[in-house]
């Protein structure tokens, strides 16, 4: 018997029902209780060369292009694997830590992993093949996300010591040389080179900070209507900061009509110039965050297809586009800044995109299924996916994981549990 939303209303999604509500809110339970258990805890380099054809949940989060070969940071099994994007196939496996969360070049050959569980960066050399951890380096309490600039400058995120560690890479080492704290938890940021200025994302609500790299402190909070920010970058030309995020609408009723029109939770682009960003009007924006008056927007979905939980962002040289759709496993591309998007199916649950050396291909981290698609500007089309091993048997908990990231359990995929209660927490 299938219940009804006007006949149940406590136990069905709104907008479409489910033959066994018990039990997705039973896996959905079960998920949320081993949440902080999913990570091994070995760590170290790993040098078998089999490691990629063992089953396994790897769980790809976070990308990095090496001209002809792509790195993928493993979040669940703690690995980087690399691939040839020559033959579009896996070519090893590498055991580097606990529970990676991201990935980022720094120089020619060298990469920093973030290492979440451990709470460190690792330097990583990657040549002939090979990856050789050159340098491990403790940061504060659970890093997310670094960001790289120049060829030996980054920035790290700590989501739960809420801080911004400023480092550098020399002679081979990795060296913090300033914390910054911040009174929200953040994830991602982005630079704007003009301004030296890093713009840090509050993980779950509305902020971002902005801090000024060459005095290291904070300036200022700015605030937008929206939450749940997972997609921060700059446009083509460095002029703005596009924002992709979903808004929720608090004086909404949660109807089927008010979400069906997309009133109660949209999903958008958001797009800031960096001028207005560093400009505050008050003597203490810290403590008086001002809100983002100027703005534009580019709206993801429509009625009936709506695109639940937009992610990461990707820019190519001349203004490409390519926008993760999370929640719904699709991706969304446009050709260039004043062009509409259009929407491609991926894998389970897109994640990260990085864009080739050359310009012409974009890669796509879809973590629930261990898999990157790959998609051709030229041909405007995903031409296919690489495999990043054998996978076991999806357990109780695997399926309440992706049952709490599936907006398609909403009305026309609007929103998933994620959307709200981000990582299992709360959007405030």
């Amino acid at each position: 018997m299938k219940l009804d939303s006007r006949t149940n209303p406590r136990t069905t999604p709104i907008g479409r029902s489910t033959d066994t509500p018990g039990g997705v809110v039973g896996l959905l339970i079960a998920y949320l209780l081993v949440l902080p258990l999913f990570s091994p805890n070995a760590i170290g380099e790993q040098a078998d060369t089999s490691l990629h054809r063992k089953p396994a949940w790897r769980h790809p989060v976070a990308l990095a292009v090496n001209q002809q070969h792509l790195l993928i940071a493993n979040q669940r099994s703690g690995t980087l694997t690399v691939c040839d994007l020559v033959h579009h196939r896996v070519v090893g496996e590498h055991r580097i830590g606990k529970k990676l969360a991201d990935i980022a070049a720094v120089g020619e050959g060298r990469f920093i992993a973030v290492d979440e569980a451990a709470s460190q960066l690792v330097l990583l050399q990657y040549q002939s093949d090979r990856v050789q951890v050159r340098d491990r380096c403790d940061v504060a309490m659970s890093p997310v996300d670094i960001h790289v600039w120049g060829s030996d400058r980054f920035a790290v995120t700590s989501l739960w010591a809420r801080r911004v560690s400023l480092g550098r890479v020399v002679d081979h080492k990795l060296r913090i040389e300033h914390v910054i704290d911040l009174p929200f938890a953040p994830r991602l940021q982005w630079r704007d080179a003009k301004s030296d200025s890093l713009m840090v994302a509050d993980a779950f609500a509305d902020r971002i900070g902005v801090i000024d790299l060459n005095r290291r402190l904070l300036r200022g909070i700015r605030t937008i209507q929206g939450h749940n920010i997972r997609g921060l970058t700059s446009n083509h030309d460095g002029s703005r900061l596009l924002i992709a995020h979903p808004m929720l609408n608090p004086r909404t009723q949660t109807i089927r009509q008010r979400v069906f029109w997309g009133t109660l939770m949209s999903n958008v682009m958001r797009e800031v110039t960096f001028q207005h960003l560093l400009t505050f009007e008050n003597d203490d924006p810290i403590r008086q965050p001002e809100p983002v008056a100027h703005w534009s927007l580019n709206a993801l979905g429509e009625t009936k297809r709506a695109t639940g939980d937009p992610g990461a962002i990707a820019v190519t040289q001349a203004g490409q586009t390519v926008i993760a759709l999370s929640g719904v496993n699709e991706i969304t591309v446009r050709d260039s800044p004043l062009a509409f998007f259009r929407r491609h199916n991926v894998g389970v649950q897109p994640v990260d995109v990085a864009i080739s050396s050359d310009q012409k291909q974009a890669f796509i981290a879809n973590m629930f299924d261990d898999s990157v698609s790959v998609y051709d500007f030229d041909r405007k089309q995903v031409t296919g996916a690489i495999r990043l091993g054998p996978t076991p048997v999806l357990s109780k908990i695997d399926r309440g994981q992706r049952l709490f990231h599936d907006a398609k359990l909403s009305l026309d995929g609007w929103f998933s549990c994620h959307s709200c209660h981000t990582d299992g927490h709360t959007a405030g």
